[in-house]
């Protein structure tokens, strides 16, 4: 048996559709240097990178001669908050 669905909660479900088979199409432009690149982590304690490689094979070294005096952990909450809030708007959690 197929359930119906509401005109907005229809339009919200093709929102979240096509926002999940949209390609990027930043991804296979090289940064020029580490601090232009979407994988620098500025904060972190012991490496500058998301990777313990380049992402894009550069021959740089990730990892820090000396450690930063503070580790700032990244919260996951405040990342996915907007996916979060996308999929309530749509499933009603």
């Amino acid at each position: 048996m197929q359930r119906s669905m509401s005109v907005v909660d229809y339009r919200r479900f093709n929102r979240l559709r096509r926002f999940m088979e949209e390609v990027p199409n930043a991804e296979n432009i090289v940064p020029k240097d580490c601090k232009s690149c979407e994988c620098y982590r500025p904060n972190w304690k012991y490496r500058t990178c998301l990777y313990a490689r380049c992402k894009y094979n550069k021959p740089i070294n990730v990892f820090r001669d000396k450690p930063m005096a503070i580790d700032v952990i990244p919260n996951p909450y405040w990342e996915l908050r907007d996916i979060y809030e996308l999929a309530s708007d749509i499933f009603g959690w």
